[in-house]
Parts: C-alpha cells; sequence; structure tokens
C-alpha cells in the first residue's frame, strides 16, 4: 500500500476529511482494500499538481510497469521523474500495483520538499 509521511499525510488528511466525507476518519484509516486507498491518494495528488503515472512497456515477451510522476516547480517548469534504481537505472515492476506503490513514494518524497 502506497505509505504518506509528514506534511504530504497531513495535508491528504485535511483533504479527505474537507472534500471526501463519504467514509468517517477511522475508516479512511482502517481501509484494507490497496486498490481504493491508492486511487484516493492518486485523487489528492492530482488535487495538488503532482500527477502519478504508470506507463505499461509491453513487448519482448513480458509485461513490465515504469512509474513516473509529474509536476512543476517553483518556476512553472514541467518535470517528469522517473522512479530509478539508486544505480540511475529506470525501476519498473511485473505488477502496477507494485509500480502504483512506487510512484505514491517518489510522489510522497517530491511534496514533502
Amino acid at each position: 500500500m502506497g505509505k504518506l509521511t509528514g506534511k504530504a499525510k497531513e495535508s491528504f488528511l485535511k483533504w479527505y476529511r474537507d472534500r471526501l466525507s463519504v467514509m468517517t476518519y477511522s475508516e479512511l484509516l482502517n481501509i484494507n482494500d490497496e486498490t481504493v486507498y491508492n486511487s484516493l491518494i492518486i485523487e489528492w495528488f492530482d488535487s495538488v499538481g503532482i500527477h502519478v503515472k504508470i506507463y505499461p512497456h509491453l513487448g519482448g515477451g513480458q509485461v513490465v510497469f515504469y512509474p513516473t510522476v509529474m509536476f512543476l516547480d517553483e518556476q512553472h517548469n514541467t518535470n517528469e521523474k522517473d522512479v530509478l534504481f539508486d544505480n540511475g537505472e529506470f525501476y519498473y515492476h511485473e505488477s502496477r500495483t507494485e509500480a502504483i506503490n512506487n510512484a505514491i513514494s517518489k510522489a510522497n518524497e517530491i511534496y514533502n520538499k
């Protein structure tokens, strides 16, 4: 499950309470469905201008998913940050869910800076 920390977690919970009060706050914290929880986080990131994108690659006999995060910086330049291994290679997953979790982690890092 995509985890939020710091300022991102606080802002997400405020957004949730203010905008999506279809569930109680305690119900949100107890969501066990990873897809539902991640979709709420992605919707919140969209609302603050950080966009989670997952690029599927269909080829070579294997389907993999590349997580990417797009946002505007302070000078309104478009930034696209691929989620990379420590050695700079593109990070990919064989499952969309794993790619989404890594993209959420990268978006969390960007938001908290």
